[in-house]
């Protein structure tokens, strides 16, 4: 994940048989290689390994595998279990049917909580990613994924004209408003405090409006 670059292409289909299909990173929610968060983790089995065919005349012993994901980040399920077709980390259940990557049912084995540093968030433009053998989608509970997909549909325009960093005014203007906010924030206590003593916040020579 850190190794990633605006404008890599991330792979969001790999159908057994089929192209591999991918999608430009235009950006991240979350990029903090020294966060350390509790993550479900999630252990799940492919049949014949990794859900290819077996060509042999003797079944492949299923693959293991285990996602590590934030308690509100979206799987998507095999089965439609759920309202529509994802469902949180922290919804997952053992004996669940997860969508994996090339085709067919990943199986849930396990569910446990973990420990681990690191928290990435990319967004690649079709709103949908692999992550390991998993498709996951790039959304979180913090914001409805159908309102977020519309919200994010200039920036998936300007990945289409070519725009590297469609994203970048977004968090830039987040930032501003931030420090706008703290600002405003700052002064209104400050003259609250000078209200509350029997002080006016402004200098008494400058006159009245």
């Amino acid at each position: 994940m850190d190794r990633l670059a605006l404008g890599d292409r991330l792979a969001v289909t790999a159908v057994a048989g089929a192209a591999t299909s991918s999608s430009l990173l235009m950006g991240w929610t979350h990029r903090d290689a020294t966060a350390v968060r509790r993550f479900v983790a999630v252990t799940y089995e492919l049949d014949g390994g990794d859900g290819q065919a077996n060509t042999t005349t003797l079944a492949a012993a299923p693959t293991r595998r285990t996602l590590r994901a934030s308690a509100g980040h979206y799987l998507e399920v095999e089965l439609y279990t759920y309202a529509g077709d994802l469902v949180p980390a922290a919804a997952v259940a053992v004996r669940d049917a997860l969508a994996a990557a090339a085709g067919g049912p990943a199986r849930v084995v396990a569910v446990s909580i973990a420990l681990d540093v690191g928290l990435y968030n990319p967004h690649p433009a079709a709103g949908v990613l692999i992550v390991d053998g998993l498709r996951v989608s790039a959304y979180t509970t913090a914001v409805l994924p159908a309102l977020a997909h519309a919200a994010l549909a200039p920036a998936r325009a300007a990945v289409g004209l070519g725009v590297v960093d469609p994203l970048g005014w977004v968090w830039r203007s987040v930032a501003v408003a931030e420090r706008f906010a703290g600002g405003v924030s700052g002064w209104w206590t400050t003259a609250g405090r000078l209200i509350a003593a029997g002080s006016r916040p402004f200098s008494s020579d400058v006159g009245e409006l």
